[in-house]
């Protein structure tokens, strides 16, 4: 008899949400967040996850999550303006500190990552001409901006918030965030914790609605994937992936894509080399090169896909209060 197709289990979320934020700390702990000014935490490895918001922040849209433990997580919320926001908690959610909020009306959050407990970076799309980059050294208690090391923004450039996988970190603070929207989708680089970056160009396609939406960063930061599209006509399945073996310094466009089409994330599975998740609303699809080719995975798909680490485990997050679980057996 074959095997049963890999399939995501559905858990209960207990929200309606749309869900853009995961972090997953170990097998048992996971977080989630959204719209509606939710977050979502599981100390069961998904099984029952309880539900809050941030005081007076009930109509924010919480498009970014990282977690450190059952207690302690930094909530990024996306939209104009003051809508721009990073909270705290040490309490597992029963408390919330806002550290930082945008002052200036073009701002928008896109993305939060943190290299360990302590330092941490959050992008923005540009304002007077320059992509936003916010560093912590305090595991988020206090913010600052970086100075304009890097290159000006094009026009209509900007970096989608769209799982909070554009930003990627990896050890020695190296860090890569990617682009679309404008006239080339474009993958910066810093090698010194966000204080300069490089940007070159990535072979997908890219305009008002297309371009790089997700980056994974894998093999010690030597092998990283893109992928993206079009989320106004997710079933466009050309140039939307590419992969770099040299750190980013040089990139190829994928010799298959993903026939899923429009993919919003795209994560390392721990422990097996090269292998890559990508996930969009369309369904779930896999790469057993380092992105080089890429197959049909599952039919069910979602915004969001996070590994805990050094567990062959994923969970997605998606639309109306969509989490799931997947467990991928053993190469």
């Amino acid at each position: 008899m074959a095997a049963s197709p890999p399939r995501w289990q559905t858990l209960v979320s207990n929200t309606q949400a749309s869900l853009r934020g995961l972090a997953v700390v170990n097998r048992a702990v996971a977080w989630a967040s959204g719209t509606g000014g939710v977050w979502l935490r599981t100390e069961d490895g998904g099984a029952h996850w309880r539900t809050g918001h941030p005081a007076g922040a009930e109509r924010l849209d919480f498009r970014g999550v990282v977690a450190f433990s059952a207690r302690r997580a930094v909530l990024m919320s996306s939209g104009l303006g003051a809508a721009s926001r990073i909270y705290t908690t040490r309490d597992g959610g029963q408390s919330w500190r806002r550290a930082w909020q945008a002052s200036a009306p073009a701002a928008f959050l896109d993305g939060i990552a943190f290299w360990d407990g302590r330092r941490g970076l959050a992008i923005g799309d540009p304002v007077a001409g320059r992509f936003l980059v916010l560093a912590t050294k305090d595991g988020g208690a206090h913010w600052r901006t970086e100075p304009a090391g890097l290159p000006p923004a094009l026009a209509n450039e900007g970096v989608f918030a769209a799982s909070n996988s554009a930003l990627a970190l990896a050890p020695g603070g190296r860090a890569w965030f990617v682009t679309g929207g404008a006239a080339a989708a474009r993958v910066f680089t810093s090698r010194d914790y966000g204080r300069h970056w490089r940007a070159a160009a990535l072979p997908l396609a890219s305009g008002a609605a297309r371009g790089a939406f997700s980056i994974a960063v894998c093999g010690g930061g030597a092998d990283l994937a893109v992928v993206g599209g079009d989320y106004q006509q997710p079933r466009q399945a050309e140039s939307t992936a590419a992969f770099s073996r040299d750190g980013g310094r040089s990139w190829q466009a994928a010799r298959v894509m993903p026939p899923d089409g429009y993919m919003s994330a795209v994560a390392c599975v721990p422990g097996v080399r090269r292998e890559l998740l990508a996930l969009g609303p369309l369904g779930t699809d896999i790469s057993h090169d380092g992105g080089r080719t890429w197959a049909h995975f599952a039919a069910a798909g979602g915004n969001a896909l996070v590994f805990p680490p050094r567990a062959n485990r994923a969970f997605a997050a998606g639309a109306r209060g969509y989490l799931a679980r997947l467990r991928r057996s053993a190469p």
